[in-house]
């Protein structure tokens, strides 16, 4: 085992890493070093946490810049910005059925706060893309 599977896996254990700022490359990395089980596992115990499901819903959401190519003067100037969330992309690492049954929940939980709110709606409002489309 290497330092930095053991480094991550202290993490994983000491609850740093489900604060870190990129906890999905993270657990895609983890991944890639162990398999794929121990991810999950890990992914489920923490969707008890609903601090862990709005900071994994924000990182989630991704997003494309298109640009038209048009003829003479009449391509886009200014790109497209779409979101989407990779959701069979992120299924390697977590389940997704009760990531957004979570989400659900928590946004629609009273005590939920603005800025909770604002990250759930963005996850539950951009497109779920499935596979390679």
């Amino acid at each position: 085992m290497t330092l930095a599977v053991r480094r991550i896996r202290e993490a994983a254990s000491n609850g740093t890493l489900a604060k870190t700022r990129d906890l999905i490359p993270a657990l895609f990395w983890w991944r890639r070093q162990t398999d794929e089980n121990e991810v999950l596992a890990w992914t489920k115990a923490e969707m008890a946490s609903d601090d862990f499901i709005v900071h994994f819903a924000r990182d989630a959401v991704q997003e494309t810049v298109s640009h038209s190519l048009g003829f003479g003067d009449l391509a886009d100037r200014v790109g497209r910005r779409r979101e989407y969330v990779p959701l069979e992309e992120l299924r390697r690492v977590i389940d997704v059925d009760i990531l957004q049954a979570r989400v659900r929940e928590i946004f629609q939980n009273p005590k939920c706060g603005d800025e909770q709110i604002g990250v759930l709606k963005r996850f539950i409002d951009a497109p779920k893309k499935q596979g390679r489309d």
